[in-house]
């Protein structure tokens, strides 16, 4: 095991899926819920939410298909979320 000052700390940016550590729990957890409802995560900046997502779509649940869509910078509206929702289905099927 490496010395806690060998570590390197993440200065920011998106981990890699396979580094998200300690959150098998809560994605299990997700993926429960996905079973039977839809599911928002809300919360503040650098909690995590978008490493749990990726995590998730790296390691998807068994009759599910994630994909991850950032929507960061994007103010068009309802109808380019929608466009982008359905670019992303099509290229899963």
């Amino acid at each position: 095991m490496p010395h806690p000052a060998s570590i390197t700390p993440n200065p920011g940016g998106a981990l890699a899926p396979n580094h998200v550590l300690g959150r098998d729990a809560i994605t299990a957890r997700y993926w429960s819920i996905l079973e039977n409802r839809s599911l928002v995560l809300v919360a503040p900046r650098r909690l995590g939410k978008s490493s749990v997502c990726r995590r998730m779509e790296a390691t998807p649940h068994e009759g599910f298909k994630a994909v991850y869509r950032s929507l960061e910078g994007r103010s068009s509206g309802p109808l380019e979320f929608a466009e982008l929702l359905f670019h992303d289905a099509e290229r899963g099927l």
